[in-house]
């Protein structure tokens, strides 16, 4: 940990102080600046109650995944701190006119916390809810359980900055991106016991599912052109799926631990910067003692995962492959990381990552199937996921000229029910485009409205899109739209949602 708690409760307090002098340079924003320092003061008390806790002997040695929760929200804390002394730090008067600048600095700052998925109300907010419920725990009154949601908000957050970061450096550069390093093969040897072969993927259709038109899946680029002389690097769509913001649907089947099998590479961090990888998305399992991360490579959107956990005796282990070496597979509340014999189409298991809630499963699974797929997967690769899933619902959609196969899945462990949008044709038809959790509107009449004879407009869905540009449609009141090919389809999807069962 860089700073102590007192230290950060000091930091706090300084940058509240600074941002006083906004509230009359910035009048436009004044109401937002005073609540800001309100929570950083009540974040700084917080501090100095957990500092003198720590500093007593009953709390002074706490657990390894508690100071691992201490460690990332000091670390995340601090690099917001950070960033709002680089403003302070500007000059505040334009040195040709002597006009402040204060207005544009706090834009520029806004709009940099909005890049990393936070705005800095409700980022300060969080930190204030996450170190209080922690200081909970730290004193015995609350379970680590208790912030679990709470953490891997504060983890995404901290991924985010950390990716803002690591693009500026790439901005930093001033020669233009030329031909990659030659590249190593990063897959480990699997030191796994063997998986029988599964049987093949059923069909996913249904008897209200419409086949009669061909494929049509957008290809949406995630790397922007590059002019000479300069480097840019769009932001990763992978970066804002995991944003806290869905329901959290319990399994009810316990899982088995999550476990890597793969070689321990430790020169894999080195590697993938060496190679051009960025990361761009880090998630937490095993109650943080295994830290899951994808890298992203703009200039082929190839990907690889990272896994990095401890051995025994503590020592850091580092497992990388890349995703197109491995074939995902649903086994209750697990997802299996699995490599195949060529020979015989034998599953030898490289990771297994255990799920508490069907949500983060499906969000996890959808964002690595869909980053896989930029590569060649051939057939014995494929991904599969539904045998804990029953297809309650399937028609054709479309959105201008894409036609996509719209299905209603519900998960027969945890009742959670999902809307879900692939290809209807081709090879992508097994890639997921957007997915939404729907299990809180089944039974609510009004949440669905009927504006045309094949059009359901809905209030309050959130899709999560699993490629870039592309957003599905929404009518003239900005609410999501589901615009069927067949009016029958539309009067089957409404009389079918609402009796889904969902325990």
């Amino acid at each position: 940990m860089d700073s102590s708690p007192l230290e950060l409760a000091v930091n706090a307090e300084e940058v509240a102080y600074g941002l006083y002098r906004y509230l009359d340079e910035v009048p436009r924003c004044a109401v937002d600046i005073t609540a800001d320092i309100g929570l950083l003061f009540q974040i700084s008390s917080v501090l100095r109650d957990l500092d003198d806790v720590l500093s007593s002997s009953l709390f002074g040695l706490a657990s390894g995944s508690i100071s691992r929760d201490l460690d990332i929200f000091t670390r995340s804390l601090q690099a917001t701190l950070d960033a709002i002394n680089v403003m302070f730090e500007r000059p505040r008067f334009a040195p040709d006119t002597g006009r402040s600048r204060s207005d544009e600095f706090w834009a520029d700052l806004s709009r940099r916390f909005e890049q990393e998925d936070q705005p800095l109300k409700p980022r300060l907010t969080l930190y204030h809810e996450f170190i209080r419920r922690l200081k909970g725990v730290f004193m015995g009154e609350a379970n680590r359980t208790d912030i679990e949601g709470l953490r891997y908000e504060l983890v995404d957050l901290f991924s985010c900055q950390e990716l803002f970061e690591t693009y500026e450096e790439v901005d930093a550069v001033d020669e233009p991106i030329g031909n990659p390093q030659p590249r190593q093969n990063l897959r480990g040897n699997i030191n796994a016991r063997t998986w029988s072969p599964l049987p093949e993927a059923p069909p996913l259709s249904s008897p209200t599912f419409s086949s009669s038109s061909s494929q049509t899946f957008p290809s949406f680029s995630t790397s922007p052109p590059i002019s000479p002389g300069a480097v840019t690097v769009r932001r990763h769509w992978a970066t804002r799926v995991f944003d806290g913001r869905h329901t959290q649907t319990r399994f009810r089947a316990p899982g088995r631990r999550t476990r890597c099998h793969g070689e321990d590479e430790p020169a894999a961090l080195e590697m993938l910067r060496r190679d051009g990888f960025i990361k761009v998305l880090e998630q937490p399992f095993d109650a943080a003692a295994v830290t899951v991360q994808l890298y992203w490579r703009s200039d082929d959107h190839r990907a690889r995962i990272l896994i990095l956990t401890v051995d025994w005796l503590g020592r850091p282990l580092r497992h990388c492959i890349p995703l197109s070496a491995l074939k995902i597979l649903r086994d209750e509340s697990n997802l299996q990381l699995c490599r195949v014999d060529p020979r015989n189409g034998e599953h030898d298991l490289w990771a297994n990552l255990q799920f508490l809630h069907y949500e983060r499963m499906v969000l996890f699974y959808c964002t690595i199937v869909a980053m896989k797929r930029h590569d060649r997967v051939p057939s014995m690769l494929e991904d599969y996921f539904q045998p804990g899933e029953k297809q309650e619902f399937g028609a054709e959609i479309r959105d201008g000229t894409f036609r996509h196969a719209f299905r209603v899945f519900r998960d027969k462990d945890s009742g959670g029910v999902r809307f879900e949008a692939t290809a209807l044709r081709g090879p992508m038809q097994r890639t997921p485009i957007w997915t939404a959790f729907v299990t809180e509107y089944i039974g609510r009449r009004r949440w669905m409205r009927r504006v045309a004879p094949k059009i359901l407009s809905l209030q309050e869905l959130r899709p999560y899109v699993f490629c870039d540009g592309y957003r599905p449609p929404q009518g003239p009141d900005g609410n999501y739209e589901l615009r069927f090919r067949l009016e029958t389809d539309c009067e089957n999807f409404m009389d079918v949602f609402h009796i889904i069962r969902t325990q």
